[in-house]
């Protein structure tokens, strides 16, 4: 009988909202969690969609070191460059590499009707 009681309580935490994905974000380079973030990332790098940059220079930003590695992997797959950035380098040593991007940005503007429907909001 206990056993039973115990299976019961696991299968009733299993469908506890976000058991199943059902409380997390959905896949967006705009995602504030980078577990909906990081596959936005990889699939436009992947898909070599450049007008994504932008989001990517801003994601080397974050606090979180893994949204920081796919994001310079990401541009360096569209660009060839790093700029010297090293995504587990301390704030102070990534800043002139994230300052060479915004840079970079700057000289390299995505086309305006590109970046205001950026579908990589990955469906």
């Amino acid at each position: 009988m206990a056993a039973r009681g115990l299976l019961l309580a696991g299968g009733l935490a299993c469908c506890a909202p976000g058991c199943f994905g059902g409380g997390r974000e959905p896949i967006s380079l705009k995602a504030s969690d980078p577990a909906s973030r990081i596959p936005a990332i990889k699939k436009a790098a992947a898909a070599r969609e450049t007008e994504t940059a932008p989001f990517l220079v801003k994601a080397l930003e974050s606090e979180d070191p893994a949204v920081r590695f796919y994001a310079i992997r990401g541009l360096q797959d569209l660009t060839g460059e790093t700029f010297g950035y090293t995504w587990y380098a301390d704030d102070k040593h990534r800043q002139a590499p994230l300052d060479q991007w915004k840079q970079w940005l700057g000289d390299h503007p995505p086309a305006a009707d590109t970046v205001a429907g950026t579908g990589s909001e990955t469906k």
